[in-house]
């Protein structure tokens, strides 16, 4: 299977914000997003047993994050949800939402809509949203709105190039409309993978 990356670290954002986990990067996506941070040049071909001897340099690690680019594309994206769930692991996907993803196969979906799908949402019940704030995003947009009847969790991520500018942004909001939540890029600002 092509991956982009396997590492450990914390997860920077969502409800398990700083928490001990392993990141499986796939490459590819259907969306092309002005703001994507994804360097998808350097895939590399995985075996399974390839991965499995990965994911042994982390004895102490039991949560895995799927993410990408958009993972459920990856035509391998169900093998290694049923592979890593047989050997034992909390299972994490971040999707941009465009899929449908069966919870037999993940423990827990993030979700993050984005513009270029007109904020669609296919997964019936995320555990948590994520949307991502940038100059002209407008959280009284319908689609946006609308997003509050999946009845989880939404957090607004500051776009990380203009970071602070979309914090004061993110606050304001959920000044004036507090179902939403102020999200952080903990890595980024304590400046580790």
């Amino acid at each position: 299977m092509k991956i982009v990356e396997v590492f450990r670290s914390i997860q920077g954002e969502g409800k398990w914000l700083g928490t001990d986990v392993i990141f499986i990067r796939l490459p590819g996506c259907n969306l092309k997003c002005p703001f994507c941070d994804t360097d998808w040049s350097n895939t590399k071909e995985m075996s399974y047993e390839d991965l499995n001897i990965e994911l042994h340099k982390y004895p102490t690690t039991s949560h895995v994050v799927i993410t990408g680019g958009e993972p459920t594309v990856n035509p391998e994206f169900r093998t290694l949800c049923y592979f890593l769930r047989h050997k034992g692991y909390y299972v994490h996907v971040e999707t941009n939402g465009t899929s449908h993803i069966p919870y037999n196969l993940v423990d827990w979906i993030t979700v993050s809509p984005k513009a270029g799908s007109d904020y669609k949402c296919e997964v019936i019940n995320p555990s948590e949203i994520k949307l991502v704030v940038t100059p002209d995003f407008n959280y009284q947009d319908e689609r946006i709105q609308n997003l509050k009847e999946k009845g989880c969790a939404i957090w607004l991520q500051p776009e990380g190039s203009q970071m602070k500018e979309m914090w004061k942004k993110a606050y304001d909001i959920v000044m004036k409309d507090p179902y939403f939540r102020v999200g952080v890029q903990l890595h980024k600002l304590i400046e580790v993978q």
